[in-house]
């Protein structure tokens, strides 16, 4: 059975996963896309922030990503740990934010599909 129904579980995972998409958003609205970073970039863009944006942008774009939290998705719903199954929420929710959105919804209704096939039958 999946411990992460344990109700000491829910609150840390809760503010787990708002911390996670919280520093996402962060990283993605105030850095990488932000207008004032990139207007400074288009003026030096041999800085070191500029080139530590521009690596960002492209690791972040970059499909094994997607693949990789769609892979933690199938690991979590073969062998349904309650780590495996909180880091695969969390990697979704970071997906979901940063550029990774295909791969990281199909993931999350994977994971969803694997929730609903565990419920217990009444």
């Amino acid at each position: 059975m999946l411990a992460l129904t344990q109700r000491h579980m829910l609150p840390r995972f809760f503010a787990a996963a708002v911390l996670v998409i919280a520093a996402s958003m962060a990283l993605r609205y105030l850095y990488i896309d932000n207008d004032g970073v990139r207007t400074f970039c288009d003026g030096d863009p041999r800085n070191w922030i500029c080139t530590l944006r521009g690596k960002m942008s492209f690791i972040l774009r970059h499909p094994a990503i997607g693949w990789g939290i769609f892979a933690l998705t199938l690991a979590s719903i073969i062998r349904p740990f309650a780590w495996l199954t909180g880091a695969a929420c969390l990697a979704l929710a970071a997906g979901l934010v940063l550029y990774q959105a295909d791969l990281a919804s199909g993931a999350a209704a994977l994971l969803l599909l694997g929730f609903v096939i565990r419920l217990p039958a009444r």
